[in-house]
C-alpha cells in the first residue's frame, strides 16, 4: 500500500436533521393477511386516497408499500378533532371501509412510537450519556428505516421502485438490440450510521427489464435460444394484463372481473398448446348453481365463450391460477407489463426447495488464535480521487493500494475499505472487511498490509486482485460446484417437467389436486388449516426430495454416468482433496 495520505470523494452524502424535527410512525392495521405485495400496496394506496385526513396531510408523510407511514407531523390531531371518528382502542383511527366481495375490511391507523433520532445522533457521536444509554448494544436499524422511508418519497415522480431502496427513471430506457428486453438506468440509495455523521449512499445502477410486449413474442422460436435454459423459467410470477373482455357472449358486462387491477395476473406455470390443453368448463345459471360440464381445450372455449379466435393455437396455454386451481389463457392476448426486472426464476424455487443446506454438526474448538474477517464485495460505497496526482491515467480510478478507515466507516466495530486492484473498466470497486474475531491481536495496521498482501498471492494473476486471495478461491470453488448442479440451477425443459409431476403427485396424494370444495358442515377456518398443513408437508417432501436429488449429482457422478465410472470417481476425489480446479 503505499505511505501517504491522500483525500478521495465517496458517495456519501451528510444527512443534517433540526434539533427540533420529530418523525412519528404509525402502521395502517387491518390489512389481511396472506396478501400478494400488489394487493397489499393496494390496500395502502386505498386507505391514503380515501381518508380525508390522509389525503389532506400526505405532503407531511411517507408511506412504504407495506403498512408503515412515517410523517413528521402528528396526524393524530386532525383525527382527534373529528366528532364522527370511530375509534378503535386497539386498532386506531378508522381510515375507510373497503368492499371485498360481500365482506367489507375495516382499515385504521395506529400510532406505535416517535422515531428515535436522539438517539442515532448520539450513537454517530459517541455521547453515551448518563441515563444508562449503551452505544454498543443500542440497535440503529428502526431509526434507519424510517429515515429510509421518508427520502423515499423524494423520489416520486417519473421514478419507478425495486424493493425498498432502488429506484429506475421511467423514460431512461434503452432497448436492446434484437431482444425483447432494455436497459434501464436507476440508484441505489441507504442511509448509513458513520463516524461522527449519517451518511446517504447513493450508488448508480444499470439493469435489463422486459419491454411491453405480447407474451407471445416471448415464446419465439428466436427468443426460446436467447434465454436458453432459463426458458420457459423465467416466465414464472411475471406479471401479464388481460387484454380481451371476459363477458360471455350472452351476458351482460356489469361483473368486476374487467377491472384493471383484476386484469393483472401472474403467471404461474405454462402447460401444452392452447388447442390441447383442456379443462372442465362449468356452465352455471344466473344464481351461480352449475347446470352442465364439459371437457374443453383453451382456443374452443375462447371461441365458444368470447368469441375470441386465436390466431397462434399452436402456443403453449399460460396458467394464471395455481397449481392447484388452474386458469389457462392464451399467450397472444396477454400483454407483458412494464418495469420488470429480468431474473431467473429458478434461483428462488432452488433457495425455497432447501438446496443449500447446513449440516448442523458441531466441532472442538481449535486450539491456534484466529482472526476472522467478512469480505464483501456486493457494497455500493465508491471513491472518486480529487487530485490528479492520484488518479490513475486511463480510466481516472484511485490508484491500487487505496486504504479507507475514516468517515464512511462504522463508528464503533473494526472495518475498512480496500482498493488492491487496478480498475480496468468503470468505477473501482473497493472491497469492505469487517472483522469479526482478532484473538491474534496483530494490530489494525499489520491487518491491513496482511490484507493487502494477500490480494496478490493470488495463483492465476501477476498482479493485485479486488479482494483476498482466500476469499477468492472460496468463491471459485463454489463456482465450480455450481458447474455440477447446473441443471438444478438453468433446469432444461425435462428437468422442470420431472420436478413440477414430481409436486403434482404428492398434491394427488394428499388430496389437494384438484382442490376439493369445502364442506357445507366443516368450520371454513378448521378445514383450510388442514389444507395449509398439507401443503406445508409437500413442500418439506418436495425440499428432501429436491435435496437428495442434488446431493446425488454432486457426490455420486460416477453411477449416472457407468462409461466414465474410473475418471468421475477420480473427479469427485480431487473436488474434496485437492484444489484441481484452480
Amino acid at each position: 500500500m503505499q505511505n501517504k495520505t491522500q483525500d478521495v470523494y465517496a458517495n456519501g452524502f451528510e444527512i443534517t436533521l433540526n434539533d427540533e424535527s420529530v418523525f412519528h410512525e404509525f402502521h395502517i392495521t387491518g390489512i389481511p393477511g396472506g396478501q400478494s405485495k400488489r394487493m397489499t400496496k393496494m390496500f395502502v394506496d386505498t386507505a391514503i386516497e380515501k381518508s380525508t385526513v390522509l389525503n389532506k396531510y400526505r405532503d407531511y408523510f411517507a408511506a412504504d408499500d407495506t403498512n408503515t407511514i412515517i410523517a413528521w407531523k402528528d396526524v393524530r390531531d386532525p383525527f382527534k378533532g373529528k366528532t364522527t371518528s370511530k375509534v378503535d382502542t386497539t386498532a386506531g383511527f378508522h381510515l375507510v371501509d373497503i368492499k371485498d366481495g360481500d365482506e367489507s375490511i375495516s382499515l385504521y391507523l395506529q400510532h406505535t412510537h416517535e422515531v428515535d433520532i436522539a438517539s442515532l445522533r448520539r450513537y454517530v457521536a459517541s455521547e453515551q450519556g448518563d441515563e444508562g444509554f449503551n452505544l454498543i448494544v443500542w440497535d440503529e436499524t428502526a431509526t434507519v428505516k424510517s429515515l429510509n422511508i421518508d427520502i423515499a418519497k423524494c423520489f416520486d415522480g417519473h421514478t419507478f421502485r425495486l424493493g425498498s431502496n432502488k429506484f429506475f427513471l421511467d423514460t431512461g430506457s434503452s432497448p436492446l438490440k434484437d431482444s425483447p428486453l432494455c436497459t434501464i438506468r436507476g440508484y441505489y440509495f441507504s442511509t448509513r450510521p458513520r463516524m461522527g455523521k449519517i451518511l446517504l449512499t447513493v450508488n448508480s445502477c444499470t439493469s435489463a427489464f422486459f419491454r411491453p410486449l405480447p407474451l407471445s413474442e416471448l415464446m419465439t422460436d428466436t427468443n426460446k435460444k436467447l434465454f436458453s435454459k432459463n426458458y420457459p423459467s423465467m416466465l414464472t410470477g411475471l406479471r401479464v394484463f388481460i387484454e380481451y373482455d371476459r363477458v360471455g357472449k350472452d351476458k351482460a358486462k356489469v361483473t368486476d372481473i374487467n377491472n384493471t387491477e383484476n386484469r393483472i395476473k401472474r403467471i404461474c406455470e405454462l402447460g401444452v398448446a392452447c388447442n390441447k390443453e383442456e379443462f372442465t368448463w362449468k356452465k352455471r345459471d344466473q344464481k351461480g348453481v352449475v347446470v352442465s360440464e364439459q371437457k374443453i381445450d383453451v382456443a374452443s372455449y375462447l371461441a365458444d365463450e368470447y368469441d375470441v379466435q386465436l390466431q397462434q393455437p399452436e402456443l403453449a396455454a399460460v396458467n394464471l391460477g395455481s397449481s392447484l386451481k388452474p386458469s389457462w389463457f392464451p399467450p397472444e392476448r396477454l400483454m407483458i407489463l412494464s418495469y420488470q426486472q429480468i431474473r431467473d426464476a429458478f434461483n428462488e424455487f432452488v433457495e425455497e426447495q432447501g438446496l443449500v443446506k447446513t449440516t448442523g454438526k458441531t466441532t472442538e474448538k481449535p486450539t491456534a488464535k484466529l482472526i476472522t474477517v467478512i469480505c464483501t464485495k456486493r457494497h455500493h460505497t465508491r471513491f472518486y480521487p480529487i487530485n490528479k496526482g492520484n488518479m490513475q491515467a486511463i480510466n481516472n480510478n484511485c490508484k491500487p493500494g487505496l486504504l479507507v478507515e475514516r468517515s464512511v466507516v462504522h463508528p464503533y466495530f473494526t472495518d475498512f475499505y480496500l482498493q488492491s486492484h487496478n480498475g480496468i473498466k468503470g468505477t473501482a470497486k473497493p472491497a469492505h472487511y469487517f472483522v469479526l474475531v482478532d484473538e491474534m491481536e496483530i494490530g489494525l495496521l499489520e491487518l491491513q498490509y496482511l490484507t493487502h498482501n494477500l490480494c496478490h498471492t493470488y495463483v492465476r494473476a501477476t498482479m493485485g486482485v479486488s479482494y483476498a486471495a482466500p476469499a477468492y478461491y472460496a468463491d471459485r470453488l463454489c463456482e465450480r460446484a455450481r458447474c455440477y448442479l447446473c441443471d438444478f440451477f438453468s433446469p432444461s425443459q425435462a428437468t422442470r417437467e420431472k420436478y413440477a409431476t414430481y409436486r403434482r403427485d404428492l398434491e394427488r396424494e394428499k388430496g389437494l389436486r384438484p382442490l376439493p370444495e369445502t364442506p357445507e358442515d366443516t368450520d371454513a377456518g378448521v378445514w383450510w388449516d388442514g389444507i395449509r398443513t398439507k401443503k406445508k408437508e409437500v413442500a418439506k417432501e418436495m425440499e428432501d426430495y429436491t435435496w437428495n436429488q442434488a446431493h446425488h449429482r454432486f457426490f455420486a457422478m460416477a453411477e449416472q454416468r457407468p462409461g466414465k465410472r474410473d475418471y468421475n470417481k477420480k473427479k469427485c476425489d480431487a473436488l474434496k482433496e485437492t484444489m484441481y480446479w484452480m
